[in-house]
């Protein structure tokens, strides 16, 4: 059984989508210009919501490099946009739950999402 949309729908689709990357852009963008606590958290959350064991899977699972990684744990690089989408992508963690990682707001963080 075939679902059709008209293009009225699909357009209201795509303007909301549009709507939800442009404030989570700007959410990364606020953040990301504070000095971070602790990036680790933020890494190990997401390590721990997608049932992996280590970076090197983490940068599998988001298909970058793994020194990526070891340059943010040891600050030497900020978590860019890019990446922070496609975590949010990966996990459906909401962009206030990433915010409040990236502050380095340890909570429990269930990985049913």
């Amino acid at each position: 059984m075939r679902t059709h949309h008209s293009a009225t729908d699909l357009l209201a689709q795509l303007g909301r989508a549009k709507a939800e990357v442009q404030r989570i852009e700007n959410l990364i963008n606020a953040t990301t210009s504070k000095k971070l606590n602790d990036p680790n958290v933020l890494l190990d959350a997401v390590i721990r919501v997608l049932e992996l064991q280590d970076d090197a899977e983490l940068s599998h699972a988001l298909g970058v490099h793994t020194l990526i990684f070891s340059k943010i744990r040891h600050r030497e690089m900020g978590i860019s946009v890019p990446l922070m989408k496609r975590i949010h992508m990966l996990t459906g963690l909401h962009a206030e739950e990433l915010k409040a990682l990236l502050a380095g707001a340890e909570k429990s963080i269930s990985n049913e999402k």
